[in-house]
């Protein structure tokens, strides 16, 4: 049981460090070509990496 909570938790965290990567890439492309809808994309995933590391403390009980 404890293996399995630690690779969930595992999981949750590479893929909030996808999700801050990506949105990385799409702000700068935002910054550097002034197009919106990167800026939109960055925020999403921005967010679901924020939203990834909430599930993370939820199941570590902070």
């Amino acid at each position: 049981m404890a293996n399995e909570i630690e690779r969930i938790i595992s999981r949750a965290e590479k893929t909030a460090e996808f999700y801050d990567k990506k949105g990385n890439k799409f702000w700068a492309k935002a910054k550097n070509e002034g197009i919106g809808s990167y800026y939109k994309i960055a925020r999403d995933c921005y967010e679901r990496a924020k939203e990834c590391r909430k599930a993370i403390q939820k199941i570590k009980g902070y």
